[in-house]
């Protein structure tokens, strides 16, 4: 479990597009919420060509080890059922998925190499309280994206989970758990992109939260101009400076806006200075609903490996399966130290080999594997720092 850092937020909030503010709507005085505690999330599954997509995770990953940031997580009240305008929650909420990155392993895959994805299973962490005594529905939409990226309306697979009102998540909404559903949606040849939509059909009296995260600068009592950054995002809008988007919501109180951030930019913003337009240089921080803990495990046909922003790349051994030695193709783009690691199912490493400082260029090292037992295990290249897994099987 990630540790949580408290971050104090001014509610001073106004919608503003990235190069000019659009007109101002009424503030919203709304302070994000801190979840009691975050469940567990389950191991990657480790059959060929399945894995999990959870831009969560590995943004969490990516902050911390590229820009130094720690990572916060904020958890939001929302119904579908809210009007306007008693009730400042959200309506729902869409995340998209583009990125083919395998968080757990941090591996990346060529989405031009897939021809389809099945989406297997659906995950998410949401904490729910029954105040009405009658039962709730949570619906899931697959929608289609446009070539950007960006959610559309049409639905391409949906699923409606009854929670009882004699069991509910919990007593709490603050409290969220671990859901988990069944899928098997597979998407049409060449079109892999596409978009989960998660609405809570819930008595006016009941509560659902989702959780959403960002990078966290640890600047108490301002606000935080890093909440916008995410690594993985299949929307990327430059116009001024750049913004990435995986998460879109439909707010109660700005259901005119439609869905944000929208497809020219505009979005919810802090004012953190109260000059009442979008000023990043002086400290005015973008809305903190983006990687949301929603991931789907997918399984696609074979793959391959597109490593990005790495001054390293690494092949799949071969032969794998393998019985007796197996070999590992590498390349480097500068003098670099490397090491190797194995270790199996369980974490425990069963050989540590380092190869040293190399030259620029294509290598290959071999790996004996004559006293490793039958199962899965994972080889880990640690090339100045950085790292790369890859998972391979010995057979008996």
């Amino acid at each position: 479990m990630k540790k949580l850092y408290t971050l104090v937020l001014s509610t001073v909030v106004t919608v503003a597009a990235m190069a000019q503010s659009t007109a101002n709507l009424p503030i919203l005085n709304k302070t994000p919420r801190t979840p009691n505690s975050i469940p567990q999330k389950p191991v990657a599954p480790l059959a060929t060509s399945t894995f999990i997509i959870d831009y969560d995770s590995a943004d969490a990953v990516a902050q911390q080890n590229t820009f130094g940031f720690g990572f916060q997580r904020f958890i939001w009240d929302f119904n579908y059922n809210y009007n306007v305008p008693a009730d400042t929650g959200l309506k729902y909420f869409v995340i998209a998925f583009d990125s083919l990155y395998d968080s757990y392993m941090q591996v990346g895959y060529n989405r031009a190499t897939v021809n389809n994805v099945r989406i297997d299973s659906i995950h998410m962490i949401l904490g729910q309280e029954n105040n009405s005594g009658v039962d709730d529905t949570i619906t899931y939409k697959i929608v289609s994206v446009n070539a950007n990226g960006y959610p559309g309306t049409t639905v391409l697979w949906t699923y409606d989970y009854i929670i009882p009102a004699t069991s509910p998540f919990g007593t709490n909404w603050l409290q969220p758990v671990l859901l988990s559903i069944p899928c098997g949606y597979t998407t049409a040849s060449n079109v892999d992109r596409f978009a989960l939509r998660v609405e809570y059909h819930g008595n006016k009296l009941d509560t659902c939260g989702w959780i959403a995260g960002f990078g966290n600068q640890g600047q108490s009592g301002t606000c935080n101009i890093a909440a916008n950054r995410t690594e993985y995002s299949p929307y990327k809008m430059t116009n001024g400076q750049p913004y990435n988007a995986n998460t879109f919501t439909v707010w109660t109180q700005y259901l005119s806006y439609g869905t944000l951030p929208n497809a020219a930019g505009a979005n919810i913003y802090y004012d953190c200075n109260g000059s009442g337009q979008y000023e990043p240089g002086a400290g005015d921080g973008e809305n903190y609903l983006q990687d949301i803990s929603v991931f789907v495990q997918v399984t696609t046909d074979p793959l391959s490996i597109k490593e990005t922003n790495l001054d390293f790349s690494i092949s799949q051994n071969v032969p794998n399966p393998f019985n007796g030695n197996t070999m590992i193709n590498y390349e480097l783009k500068n003098n670099s130290t490397v090491a190797l690691t194995v270790f199996d199912i369980t974490g425990a490493v069963v050989k540590n080999i380092q190869l040293g400082k190399q030259l620029s260029g294509k290598h290959n090292v071999t790996i004996d594997g004559t006293d490793l037992t039958a199962g899965i295990y994972f080889y880990t290249f640690n090339v100045n720092g950085s790292t790369i897994t890859r998972k391979m099987t010995v057979i008996k």
